[in-house]
């Protein structure tokens, strides 16, 4: 579980929990009860799960409720998910039975997961054998459960019988009853029960002879198999699909024939020949060149000659049952259909032929490269066209200048010549366009290509405003004694008081329409009463994922004074101290137009260097970090950065300030304390947007709105 690739991200616990969101799901070829289980810890769901959820999904989610992930997990490894008083079941059998019948549904579950199921739900009694059940598909309805399981036996011909209410499930009819048998052979220990091997690693002759006598069939040994096996454990449905299995684990040629069990090495393409049988396969004449391909990758299969009407193959019984459906699935019989052939003079045909399939998706047309043609068949009301269409594009090449405004020449030249191999592409002489030679109907598809790859990268906008909100406290003790507060905010009526806006008016950042009237109408009162200044208002561009940087610091230099032991005397270095904001910021593009952005604030203060003697001052500094992803616009308020100073002073009265007692009564002490906040402000737009005096027109037409006033 520690190495399952998912990445889960729920909104707040302040959030309600039916609004919660899970803002990224991702998993890759994971097994599904470990995500499961994964899932429901991170995200606290309660979740059952029985033994036929087995299997791996890839699945990749984004800002979906935790309801609907778990349902798309579900679904991804073909699963049923019953929610019962706030629980999830999950499993590949589902059974609901109600006063009008019971119906029962498999996906890829075995016939007793079924049965048990059914049992569970039901009340009936049901005796399984040990013999495995295949894997079902299927969805069955009867008025009661006995007649249910019934039916779905039957379906999948397995005998049921019934007594004193007990259903007594029988043998797949057709299958080999399990015969356990084991063999030890050069320390290797086999266990074969019904159509499932297991072994230790061992010798691959002894896991053959053990799968030959389980199947209760003599074994033809056709040259040396010898040699070190893997450990095994398969599973199939079917003798001959786990016969297929074993060979391909084992790198052997293994076929069933007349009840008899070949083998052979892999290398060895002549050792089963004297087994071959031969049979004629139907073909139109146009489309026999494309057999010798399709079957290329069948073993123990030659194409022994075209003929009248067809091919003749030659090879193993089970090895040719497989050449026959590639070769039924290249050539279907359709009536509404004619055959055409083109022999290109100019134009490559496998080039000739994928434009023909981009104009014509229905066409089913195969590029012959042995004779230089594009052949296939097409739809009778389509052959005048396609052949006027090849006719036009098969023409002598020509060469065209493609201008790169954006994009490197080399990369989009090995763009093209990896879409087109057959063009011929260059870089021309001004290091700035590739030079393509083709035919027509090619540059026509180069252009496309060429400007869907030059185009200019995509840029992201932030619009950032930075105001610092200060509050302070004087005291003074003695003559004169004060004590003075920063007068409270004093709210205003937006209305009335529409003027104030003029400071926020001539901001970049559009405090009103992003914010909202009332917080911008606050802060243009802070900034007019002098209880917050303006630190930042600009507008930075980056390209897509790169960073934008703006710095606003100054620099303290003092002189350190060093030695060694090796020195007879001492040194001074000229040191710094850098000190003040900085802003860092990366924005990444998505589909849907909303950006990730990473920020990065510092805040780095020096205080007064009070020794007086050359030593470095005290330094403070202050850090706020943050990933978030927005929608175009949407503002992000990034508070935190606080700091405090406090600083004090007296004022002695001359001669009698230093009396003990007449001193406290004279002089004077002032004692000032200062908290300052810096709040970052910012949108991210993936876009440019509208220039100063349309924003401020914008601006201007919201508060009138906002204020009830009537546009002109």
């Amino acid at each position: 579980m520690n190495r399952l690739l998912m990445a889960l991200a729920v909104l707040p616990a302040a959030v309600a929990p039916v609004a919660a969101q899970v803002a990224t799901f991702s998993v890759r070829n994971q097994p599904v009860d470990q995500v499961l289980l994964a899932f429901a810890e991170r995200t606290g769901l309660s979740v059952v799960t029985d033994a036929t959820v087995t299997g791996s999904i890839s699945l990749v989610l984004h800002d979906a409720t935790p309801d609907r992930t778990i349902r798309e997990i579900a679904d991804a490894a073909g699963l049923f998910v019953d929610r019962r008083s706030g629980v999830y079941h999950l499993s590949r059998v589902q059974v609901t039975g109600t006063d009008e019948g019971w119906t029962a549904a498999s996906r890829g579950g075995s016939l007793a997961s079924l049965a048990r199921a059914l049992a569970r739900a039901s009340g009936i009694s049901v005796i399984l054998p040990l013999q495995p059940y295949p894997d079902l598909h299927l969805r069955r309805r009867a008025p009661s459960p006995t007649a249910l399981l019934q039916a779905i036996a039957e379906a999948v011909n397995v005998p049921v019988e019934i007594a004193d209410g007990v259903v007594r499930l029988g043998t797949a009819r057709g299958a080999r009853a399990p015969v356990p048998s084991s063999a030890v052979e050069a320390d290797i220990t086999l266990t074969i029960d019904g159509t499932e091997v297991r072994s230790s690693r061992g010798d691959r002759e002894a896991v053959v002879r053990a799968l030959a006598e389980n199947l209760g069939v003599p074994l033809v040994v056709c040259g040396p198999i010898s040699g070190t096996a893997p450990a095994l454990r398969l599973a199939a449905t079917s003798p001959q699909a786990l016969v297929s299995r074993v060979a391909a684990s084992l790198d052997l040629r293994l076929h069933l024939l007349d009840d008899v069990l070949l083998a052979a090495p892999s290398h060895d393409a002549s050792a089963l020949r004297r087994f071959y049988r031969r049979t004629v396969v139907p073909v139109p004449a146009p489309l026999r060149d494309a057999v010798a391909p399709a079957i290329a990758d069948v073993a123990d299969v030659e194409l022994v000659a075209a003929i009248e009407g067809g091919v003749l193959l030659a090879g193993v019984p089970d090895a040719l049952a497989v050449a026959v459906g590639i070769i039924g699935r290249l050539t279907p019989v359709r009536s509404d259909r004619d055959y055409v052939e083109f022999r290109p003079q100019h134009l490559d045909v496998t080039t000739l032929r994928d434009l023909a399939v981009t104009r014509f998706p229905d066409a089913e047309l195969t590029a012959s490269i042995a004779t230089g043609r594009v052949i296939g068949r097409v739809a009778r009301e389509d052959v005048e066209r396609v052949r006027e269409a090849l006719s036009g594009w098969d023409l002598p090449p020509d060469r065209r200048r493609y201008r790169c405004r954006y994009a490197e020449p080399a990369a989009v030249m090995e763009a093209v010549t990896a879409a087109f191999p057959s063009v011929s592409a260059v870089i021309a002489g001004d290091r700035r366009s590739i030079s393509v030679r083709t035919t027509p109907a090619v540059h026509a598809m180069v252009a496309g290509l060429v400007s869907d790859i030059d185009r200019p990268p995509r840029q992201v906008r932030f619009d950032l405003c930075i105001i610092q909100f200060q509050s302070g406290r004087a005291v003074q003790h003695g003559i004169e004694a004060t004590l003075e507060r920063d007068a409270a905010a004093v709210a205003v009526d937006p209305i009335t008081a529409a003027a104030a806006f003029d400071g926020v008016l001539a901001l970049r950042f559009d405090l009103i329409s992003r914010l909202g009237y009332r917080a911008a109408l606050a802060i243009s009162d802070e900034l007019s009463s002098n209880r917050a200044r303006l630190v930042l208002d600009t507008s930075l561009r980056a390209l897509d994922a790169d960073m934008a940087r703006i710095e606003n610091s100054s620099t303290f230099r003092y002189r350190d004074v060093v030695g060694s032991e090796g020195d007879s005397g001492w040194q001074s270095v000229v040191r710094e101290i850098t000190s003040g904001l900085s802003v860092e910021l990366t924005g990444t593009l998505h589909d849907d137009r909303s950006v990730t952005v990473n920020v990065r604030v510092t805040l780095s203060r020096q205080g007064a260097d009070l020794s007086r003697n050359g030593n470095p001052p005290p330094t403070s500094e202050r850090l706020v970090e943050s990933t978030i992803r927005v929608r175009p616009g949407e503002p992000v308020v990034i508070g935190g950065l606080l700091q405090q100073e406090e600083t004090a002073s007296e004022h002695r009265f001359p001669v009698f300030g230093r009396v003990p007692v007449l001193r406290s009564l004279i002089n004077r002490s002032d004692t000032h304390r200062e908290e300052s906040e810096l709040v970052l402000y910012l949108s991210a737009f993936p876009d440019p947007e509208n220039g100063p005096a349309e924003r401020r027109r914008t601006q201007l037409e919201r508060l009138r709105r906002l204020a009830g006033v009537e546009t002109q």
